[in-house]
C-alpha cells in the first residue's frame, strides 16, 4: 500500500482512528458505560385532565371479605391482573413485593387479580412462595375498558378513582416507582 500523496504518517493515523474513537464515543453515549446505573426513565402517566374514570368492581378475595376498589378512594391503588402459569407474571411477583411493602404506609393500596381457572386450587402455593402481602382477588367481571388481554396487566389508579396508567406485560420496578411517586405526591384534590 502505498501512502496517500502530501499527507504524513500522524495524519493518516488520526484519520484511521478517528473513526473507531468516534464510533466507541456513540456507543458509550447510546448505552453507557458498562456497570454504570442509568437513572429510571420517566414514568408515562396520563394528565390528571384526561384521565378517565375506572368503573367501580367489588371482587371476591381468596382469603377474607371481598375488595371493593371504592372503599380505596383517597388512596392510590395499583391493581395487578396475573395468573400463576404465566412467566412474566412469576417474574414481576418479587418486584409487587417489595413495592407493596415498601409502600403500605405512604397510601398506596396492591391488589392482585388472579385469572387462573382453578384459582382456589393453585394460587394459595403461589401466594405462599412468594410471600404475597396483599389482597389476592379472584376475577369476576372484565377489566373496566374492556377485558384483560395479555397478562400480566397493571392498572394504577389515582385518588380520585381514575387511570393514571395500564401497563401490559412484565412491570420495570425503577419506572413504576417513579410512576408511585408522582401520584402519591399528586394533591388530593387534583
Amino acid at each position: 500500500m502505498t501512502p496517500a500523496p502530501g499527507r504524513s504518517l500522524k495524519q493518516r493515523l488520526t484519520q484511521k482512528l478517528t473513526f473507531p474513537a468516534l464510533a466507541l464515543l456513540a456507543v458509550v453515549l447510546t448505552v453507557g458505560v458498562p456497570g454504570q446505573r442509568r437513572p429510571p426513565p420517566t414514568a408515562p402517566l396520563r394528565p390528571a385532565a384526561e384521565r378517565p374514570l375506572m368503573a367501580d368492581l367489588t371482587l371476591s378475595a381468596l382469603s377474607g371479605p371481598s375488595w371493593t376498589l371504592s372503599r380505596h378512594r383517597g388512596r392510590v391503588v395499583l391493581l395487578n391482573y396475573w395468573a400463576t402459569w404465566c412467566p412474566p407474571c412469576q417474574a414481576e411477583a418479587p418486584a409487587l413485593v417489595r413495592i407493596a411493602r415498601d409502600y403500605q404506609g405512604k397510601g398506596l393500596d396492591v391488589a392482585g387479580v388472579s385469572v387462573d381457572q382453578d384459582a382456589m386450587n393453585s394460587v394459595p402455593s403461589f401466594v405462599a412462595e412468594y410471600r404475597v402481602p396483599y389482597p389476592i382477588l379472584l376475577s369476576g367481571p372484565p377489566a373496566p375498558g374492556g377485558p384483560v388481554r395479555a397478562l400480566p396487566t397493571t392498572f394504577l389508579i389515582d385518588r380520585q378513582g381514575r387511570v393514571a396508567d395500564v401497563t401490559v406485560g412484565a412491570l420495570d420496578e425503577p419506572s413504576l416507582r417513579c410512576a408511585l411517586e408522582r401520584l402519591l405526591h399528586e394533591p388530593s384534590g387534583d
